[in-house]
């Protein structure tokens, strides 16, 4: 292996997750994988425990919030104060 002190590999999205996967696979190595994003495909690696968890970050809710928020600057109902936070869930096996 390329990097013999690699513990675990983190992924920011569930398609990088799922190519980490492939890779290992070939590989005929594990390590822990981590996605982000709750992609509906990576279900079947949950439940078999070669994905350890993924994020849902409930992208379409945050897409509407986002356009709401983004309305609301434009007409002068608030100001923009930078970073919002919004929610979000840790899926797990």
């Amino acid at each position: 292996m390329r990097y013999p002190d690699l513990k675990a590999v983190y992924c920011s999205n569930d398609a990088m997750a799922l190519g980490v996967l492939q890779q290992m696979q070939e590989k005929n190595c594990y390590l822990p994988v981590v996605g982000f994003d709750n992609d509906a495909v990576m279900k079947e690696f949950l439940s078999t425990g070669k994905l350890v968890a993924t994020a849902d970050i409930f992208s379409s809710q945050m897409a509407v919030r986002g356009i709401e928020f983004a309305l609301d600057v434009l007409e002068g109902k608030i100001e923009n104060r930078g970073a919002h936070s919004t929610a979000y869930e840790i899926i797990k096996q």
